[in-house]
């Protein structure tokens, strides 16, 4: 047992071709160009340096196209302040009445800032992730003094999401634009290397924190701004960020932490736990045309306009509404469109069609003429004077649009070498409608210096970064990569943005994937175990083997060489609710870990939570144990008891446990450790306690409190990491009074009136999360 001492408790780089492209249709890259190459990004939202600012005297057309540059992203103008605001870059107050602000993200900054801004505009901030890894969401709530890393606004009051693993904060309608960037805690492919270095991410820090470069306070609770490492929790000013040494070293609790490189998991499930329903984004409401909702507003001189980013937001009914004024220029409500859809690029590539007509028939015979005018009158149209300004609705016209990308006849595309760990992240180049898939993988090979390859030998991999799920689909050889691209966009020109391809070598295996069964009868044979999976789960055995029974429990280990199998075992259990001798049969995707790989000052920790013990406490301490460490070494005892952290954590060496529960858990997992503990090698982890439960006393006998009183999580952490170790005796005695059985007679004394009501409302409550 471990014993208390007393008392209480990549960086940012973004990538980009070589004279990073903007959103400037004069920076791409030219048809006779190779390639350009680039290096990738390591974190979440920090860029090179290098904004645009604004210069000495210009016009004020030239100023504005100035403020559009530079690699991060923002499109800044001036604005009149009419309240106290505080510059987003350095944190300090903006004086005056004058600011500039991005007209997407609404990122304000002062002048003088506007050449050191770094932090990427939301609508790049897909082009700084350098491996997709999904975020793992809780169940929507209200959060008091934080913002969204998207819209940058406040969260109060509105239904938001906060990821439990690197702490990113989303409305529920920001979702959707939103990249899977969160952090990486394992290996997703084989032979794949990761680095340990800063996951920094934007804002939300706690108060009182200060940078680590110039000591001066970084926090803010009036604006997003300022960064924070998801590992060492190190904060800096964005414009500090630059001076901090791109590894990290986990900070304080680095010999607690498992190193995001000793573990392996492949496959998309990165974690257990059942998140909440994925909300719907967009509009009010999931209807189409609501004939109800008034459209003129003569009282402002504007008008409101459904919009729907492609054909599967139409289906599904999700649109934004986007205010114009009554006359206005079609790129002026082009670009509104896409600033409410935070899409990067040029208006001129886009244009707005009827919801009703568009989708049928050409532009011409849906409100867009040959101009390019949304609702021009043809009869105006030669009248210079009149296509600088033309009435955008009208009565007649329908109120919903859909957004399209103009099709071109070629255009420049990214692909990602997937055995390319650092360095090189992509090459790129441009298609044309000759260009399939297969002669795609030709060219890259040709320009990553691959030659004499052959390209079918490789197959090129479409990765959606969505935030809640990373989905990969392989494309087919012979098809057309230009109109592959133009039915993304069709679908929905947002989804282009989160969508990258990846050039895989064929001969790259999925990886083992561990998988452990419990609910099984116990006392059996490993062919019984297989008979009784073959039976219920459909288990193929030319794909699993048992790799470890644990007869005593009534499970078994699974290697399984299939992703995809070991994905559809998993969701199969976990959705069918299987039962064997009444018994629901649980099946658990677990990491695997790699100890020789782990440094020598290492010795992880093992978290076993239950979160109904007490006063329901388990929960939220579940969520901030898989903030402060890696996730993978976190465990709900309400997803398949202690077992599953053990067996994870069975082949390394030296290790902690922290049990989080009443006294019933810490004897629940003792017991555990005493059945299977030849198979570890560990054999007694020392065990800390954080006492979550009604009574406590081996808590308090131990030193560790009569209770958790909401004490910080990472003071909790290093109480453990400091605990002295002790030698604590522990035996089993067994009565046989070798008497005959005879009937007994019970005894039950039933409470009435207030007592029962409390007790049995304190019992229901304990149960009513499972």
């Amino acid at each position: 047992m471990a014993e208390s001492g007393g008392g209480g408790g990549g960086g940012g780089g973004g990538d980009g071709d070589i004279g990073s492209p903007s959103t400037d249709r004069r920076h791409r890259p030219r048809a006779s160009s190779a390639a350009a190459v680039a290096a990738g990004g390591g974190g979440a939202a920090a860029a090179a340096a290098g904004g645009a600012a604004a210069g000495g005297d210009m016009s004020p057309r030239s100023r504005h196209r100035l403020l559009r540059g530079g690699s991060h992203g923002h499109c800044f103008r001036k604005v009149t302040l009419t309240k106290p605001t505080f510059c987003q870059h350095c944190t300090d107050f903006v004086w005056g009445i004058v600011g500039y602000q991005c007209e997407v993200c609404k990122f304000m900054s002062h002048e003088k800032c506007l050449k050191s801004v770094v932090i990427m505009c939301s609508t790049h901030l897909a082009t700084c992730v350098k491996v997709p890894v999904a975020h793992c969401f809780t169940s929507p709530g209200q959060y008091k003094k934080k913002f969204c890393n998207v819209c940058r606004r406040h969260l109060e009051d509105s239904l938001a999401y906060r990821c439990e693993v690197c702490d990113l904060h989303l409305h529920a309608d920001c979702m959707q634009f939103a990249c899977s960037d969160c952090r990486q805690c394992n290996q997703e492919r084989p032979g794949e290397l990761v680095l340990s270095i800063h996951h920094w991410r934007e804002g939300n820090m706690p108060s009182g924190s200060r940078c680590e470069v110039c000591r001066k306070a970084c926090s803010s609770s009036e604006a997003l701004c300022s960064m924070r490492c998801g590992w060492c929790g190190l904060t800096v000013h964005s414009g500090c960020c630059s001076s901090i040494p791109p590894e990290c070293s986990f900070g304080r609790l680095h010999s607690l932490v498992l190193p995001p490189n000793c573990v392996r998991l492949y496959g998309n499930l990165h974690l257990q736990e059942t998140i909440a329903a994925e909300a719907d984004g967009g509009g009010s409401q999931p209807g189409l045309l609501n004939k109800d909702s008034p459209v003129n507003t003569p009282e402002t001189g504007k008008q409101k306009m459904k919009v729907f980013d492609g054909d599967e937001a139409a289906r599904a009914g999700r649109y934004h509404t986007v205010s114009v004024p009554r006359i206005s220029r079609t790129d002026d409500v082009v670009e509104a469109a896409l600033r409410e859809y935070f899409l990067p690029g040029n208006p001129t590539d886009y244009e707005l069609r009827s919801l009703s007509l568009g989708m049928l028939f050409s532009p011409e015979e849906s409100g867009l003429h040959g101009n390019g005018h949304l609702g021009d009158d043809p009869s105006t149209e030669g009248d210079p004077g009149n296509q600088q300004f033309v009435q955008v609705f009208r009565d007649t016209l329908p109120e919903a649009y859909v957004i399209r990308a103009k099709r071109s006849s070629s255009e420049v595309v990214k692909i990602y070498a997937d055995w390319l760990c650092k360095g090189v992240a992509y090459v790129s180049f441009r298609i044309d409608e000759s260009h399939t898939v297969r002669s795609v993988i030709t060219e890259v090979l040709l320009l990553l210096g691959r030659k004499n390859e052959s390209p079918d030998d490789y197959r090129l991999t479409e990765v959606m970064m969505h935030c809640r799920e990373v989905q990969r689909r392989v494309l087919v050889m012979e098809q057309s990569m230009l109109d592959h691209l133009h039915e993304i966009r069709k679908l929905s020109v947002q989804r282009i943005n989160l969508t990258r391809f990846y050039i895989t070598a064929k001969l790259d295996g999925d990886g083992n994937t561990q998988l452990l069964v419990g609910g099984l009868p116990p006392g059996l044979a490993a062919p019984d175990y297989l008979s009784l999976l073959r039976t219920h789960v459909k288990l193929n055995e030319n794909t699993a083997t048992i790799t470890q029974i644990y007869s005593k429990q009534g499970a078994v280990a699974l290697e399984v060489s299939s992703c995809a199998e070991a994905e559809r075992l998993f969701r199969l259990a976990n959705d069918s609710k299987i039962t064997v001798d009444d018994k629901i049969i649980s099946i658990n995707l677990l990491p695997t870990l790699i100890p020789e790989q782990m440094p020598r000052s290492c010795h992880p920790l093992l978290v076993l939570i239950n979160p109904r013990s007490g006063g329901m406490q388990g929960r939220e301490l579940l969520h901030s144990f898989r903030k402060a460490v890696n996730p993978h070494q976190v465990f709900d005892l309400a997803c398949g008891g202690p077992l599953p952290g053990l067996h994870v954590f069975r082949e390394v060496p030296r290790f902690r446990l922290l049990v989080c529960g009443g006294d019933g858990t810490v004897g629940w997992v003792l017991s555990l450790l005493e059945d299977i503990k030849l198979k570890l090698a560990c054999t007694q982890p020392p065990v800390a306690i954080l006492p979550l439960g009604t009574g406590n006393d081996l808590a308090r006998v131990l030193r560790w409190g009569p209770g958790y009183s909401g004490e910080d999580p990472l003071s909790v952490l290093i109480n453990v990491d400091e605990a002295q170790e002790v030698k604590m005796d522990r035996w089993t005695i067994l009565l046989d009074a070798n008497e005959p059985e005879c009937a007994q007679e019970r005894t039950s004394m039933p409470r009435v009136g207030v007592r029962a009501c409390l007790c049995l409302l304190w019992e229901g409550e304990r149960w009513h999360s499972s």
